[in-house]
């Protein structure tokens, strides 16, 4: 039997919404775990609901206990709709585009903060159900501009990385999925946190720069205004090389790859010192990864065809020795 306390109305409003919220779960394809925590959280005022509105007196500490529950339950619902939202906004960037990793950028960082947010806030509420807990709050509130102050003074390179994360985001100086050369050491940006940020170099390794590194050094953004970009190669061929030929052989070699996108492919001399010619090879390819990987082709190809086609154009070394006849 159910308590007279409870109206019928109410009885079915109940049941409708908990029977949204498990067709919702059912549906739901990303964030079925919101969905979960949605339904428990509904169950869970239900039965403080039932409690209430019963005649049987409960001990103090079951409503304590359940409150406790239903604010944990409430803040990871909270979370698992902000994971859900972010899961549904990503799934629409288009990451090979310099706009759309700035908006994806944005989107981590707005999670990370509503997420340590939501946490902090529950577990202040769940903390603050206890009496004791509320006195010593209340203290601390009264000394808050002292603890302030030491809080600031102790935490002050962690604040400092964190206001440094912010301003990174928020200025669009780096973004996830960027190509940046970070004290000679080109690579992908992996993640941005609120405090460190992550480059993925070309055999998968994980530099960990905190974020205050990107505000007072400077640092390299190869893909800052749009993906297609220019880099360069350099080889040393001897005087005797046939630099026509080679110029030749460079187009024939980009126009066999997959990574050259048309724009730019030219050789240059740059340099003759010490009987060698330095050559500068100008590319261009679509993307970061795409001109990393021109560069290593176009090298191999032309180290090859020097070895088989033009011999004379490996670098040597010359030295004049005198006989002592012509002393």
């Amino acid at each position: 039997m159910l308590p007279d306390d409870i109206s019928t109305r109410h009885l079915v409003m109940f049941i409708a919404v908990f029977a949204v919220a498990v067709v919702f779960l059912g549906i739901m394809e990303k964030g079925k775990y919101a969905a979960r925590a949605f339904v428990m959280v509904l169950g869970m005022q239900g039965l403080l609901f039932l409690l209430e509105a019963s005649d049987i007196r409960w001990p103090s500490a079951v409503y304590h206990l359940l409150s406790i529950i239903l604010i944990a339950v409430v803040t990871w619902f909270l979370c698992e709709v902000v994971l859900a939202t972010e899961q549904l906004l990503l799934s629409k960037i288009t990451w090979k585009e310099a706009g759309q990793r700035r908006i994806a950028t944005q989107v981590l960082l707005v999670r990370r903060m509503l997420m340590l947010i939501i946490i902090m806030v529950g577990l202040w509420m769940a903390l603050m159900t206890f009496p004791r807990v509320q006195t010593i709050g209340q203290a601390l509130l009264a000394s808050a501009g002292l603890l302030s102050i030491i809080a600031g003074l102790a935490a002050q390179t962690t604040l400092t990385n964190v206001f440094a994360g912010i301003q990174l985001v928020l200025t669009n100086a780096i973004r996830v999925d960027d190509f940046v050369s970070v004290d000679g050491q080109p690579g992908r940006v992996d993640d941005i946190t609120m405090t460190y940020v992550v480059i993925r170099p070309w055999d998968d390794r994980k530099l960990i720069y905190p974020a205050s590194y990107f505000i007072s050094n400077s640092f390299e953004n190869w893909t800052q205004i749009s993906d297609p970009i220019q880099g360069s190669t350099e080889i040393e061929v001897d005087w005797m090389a046939p630099i026509d030929d080679l110029r030749v052989e460079l187009q024939r070699i980009l126009d066999a790859s997959d990574y050259w996108d048309g724009r730019t492919g030219t050789i240059r001399v740059t340099e003759v010192l010490d009987g060698r010619v330095r050559l500068l090879i100008i590319l261009s390819a679509g993307s970061a990864a795409n001109l990393f990987a021109l560069q290593s082709e176009v090298r191999e190809a032309l180290v090859k065809y020097v070895v088989r086609e033009a011999p004379q154009a490996i670098p040597r070394s010359r030295y004049t020795v005198r006989s002592r006849a012509d002393e």
